[in-house]
């Protein structure tokens, strides 16, 4: 049984504020009132990009993306390998690319 991973809007919005700082628009620097925005807008498709992976795929990616946790030590909280970590990972990024690109 995989560990459940509690998801609230804080968390979402962590995640959002990072994949937003690794995006290539936050070099853009713009001004305050659409820098809130465009985060805003990130954390909304973050949470509908989210909700198209399986619960087993959102968690992995969400202890790697989110929590910047290792894919061992994702393995050993999860009890699985590092193989199943890393593929699941793998498999929500591709689904999310798709999303993306739709």
């Amino acid at each position: 049984m995989a560990h459940k991973i509690p998801f609230d809007e804080q968390e979402y919005a962590e995640i959002a504020r990072r994949q937003y700082q690794e995006h290539e628009y936050s070099q853009n620097n713009p001004d305050e009132a659409e820098d809130e925005a465009t985060r805003i807008e990130w954390r909304r498709k973050l949470k509908a990009a989210l909700s198209i992976l399986t619960p087993r795929q959102r968690e992995v990616y969400i202890l790697i993306v989110g929590y910047r946790q290792t894919e061992k030590k994702i393995a050993a909280k999860l009890k699985i390998s590092q193989q199943a970590v890393c593929d699941r990972y793998r498999r929500a990024e591709k689904k999310l690319r798709q999303f993306g690109q739709a």
